[in-house]
C-alpha cells in the first residue's frame, strides 16, 4: 500500500471530523471530562496518569499470536514540567522478553489555540542483547514495527538511544488533533558501527462527545541513513474508541500495520493488533 494512501485517508478523516465536530459541539450534553488519549503517540504531558495496555497481535502466516503488556506513566507538576516512562513485556509460544525501557522529561506550554509539548528521553538496553536467541531478539522489533512504529528505538539491540520530540496539539469544541515529530540518536550500539538516527512522524485526530470518543492515528518511522537498505518506512494506522469514566479512561483499538519497504527488505508482516487499555489519572 503506498504511503500516500493512509496519509490521504487521515487528511480526509480530519476534514470530516472537523465538520461533524462543529455540529456535535452545538448539541453536546456534557463537556469532555479529561483530555483525549492517542495511544500510539508518545507522552504529551496533558495529565498525570498511570496506564496499562494489553494487546494481541494476529499475523498472517504465523501460527501463534504475539501477546503484549505495556506499562506507562507520566507525571506533571503545576509548572507544566514532568517526566514519563514505559516498558513492554512480550510473549509468543515459549518465548518471553521485554522491550528496552524508556524514560525522560516533558515540558508542556499551553495557549488559547492549543499546546506544545517538548520531550527528551533516553532508551536503556533492558531488552534482548546480542547473546539472546534470535526469536527473543526479534519480538520487540515485530511488535513495535507493527503496533507503535514511532517507538521502534525501544527495540534496539544493546543500544542506548537519545530521543527528542515535539508534539503540537489543538482542540476545537469536541474535535482534537495532534502531531508528533522526533528524532532518535544512537549513543552506542552493538559492534563498532553506530546505527543511523531514526525519525518519526505521527498524525492523530479524534472526536470526544461527552465521555465517549473515537480516534484515528497514523504512526511512521524511518532511517535518516542514505544507504539503499535504509530506504522506506514502517507505518501503522490505529482506529480506537474510549470511554472516560472520570478518574480512569477505558480504551480499545485495532492497529493495521503496513510498510513501504520492498518485500525483500521489509518484515512483510500483515495482520492486525487488537488492544485494550486503562489509564488512571493521578
Amino acid at each position: 500500500m503506498p504511503l500516500t494512501s493512509p496519509r490521504t485517508l487521515l487528511a480526509s478523516t480530519l476534514l470530516t471530523m472537523a465538520t461533524a465536530g462543529t455540529a456535535l459541539a452545538d448539541d453536546a450534553a456534557a463537556a469532555p471530562t479529561g483530555p483525549l488519549r492517542f495511544t500510539s503517540l508518545a507522552a504529551d504531558g496533558a495529565t498525570s496518569e498511570v496506564a496499562a495496555e494489553f494487546g494481541i497481535g494476529v499475523y498472517d502466516d504465523v501460527d501463534e499470536n504475539l501477546l503484549s503488556a505495556r506499562l506507562s506513566a507520566q507525571f506533571m507538576s503545576p509548572e507544566h514540567v514532568g517526566g514519563y516512562a514505559h516498558i513492554t513485556a512480550l510473549s509468543i509460544d515459549d518465548t518471553q522478553t521485554l522491550t528496552n525501557a524508556e524514560l525522560g522529561g516533558l515540558y508542556r506550554a499551553e495557549g488559547a489555540q492549543g499546546a506544545l509539548t517538548v520531550r527528551a528521553g533516553i532508551v536503556l538496553p533492558t531488552g534482548p542483547g546480542e547473546d539472546s536467541g534470535l526469536d527473543e531478539a526479534f519480538l520487540p522489533l515485530v511488535h513495535l514495527a507493527t503496533r507503535r512504529p514511532s517507538d521502534l528505538a525501544d527495540a534496539g539491540i544493546d543500544s542506548t538511544i537519545l530521543r527528542l520530540g515535539v508534539s503540537p496539539s489543538t482542540q476545537s469544541g469536541v474535535v482534537f488533533a495532534r502531531a508528533d515529530v522526533g528524532i532518535d540518536v544512537f549513543l552506542d550500539g552493538p559492534g563498532s558501527d553506530t546505527p543511523d538516527p531514526l525519525y518519526h512522524i505521527d498524525l492523530a485526530a479524534g472526536i470526544k462527545q461527552g465521555a465517549a470518543a473515537g480516534t484515528i492515528e497514523l504512526s511512521s518511522v524511518g532511517s535518516t541513513g542514505t544507504d539503499d537498505s535504509d530506504d522506506g518506512t514502517f507505518d501503522a494506522i490505529t482506529l480506537g474508541g474510549q470511554y472516560d469514566a472520570g478518574q480512569a479512561t477505558l480504551g480499545a483499538g485495532i492497529t493495521l500495520p503496513f510498510d513501504t519497504f520492498d518485500d525483500s527488505d521489509g518484515l512483510g508482516l500483515s495482520g492486525k493488533i487488537l488492544s485494550v487499555s486503562v489509564a488512571a489519572r493521578m
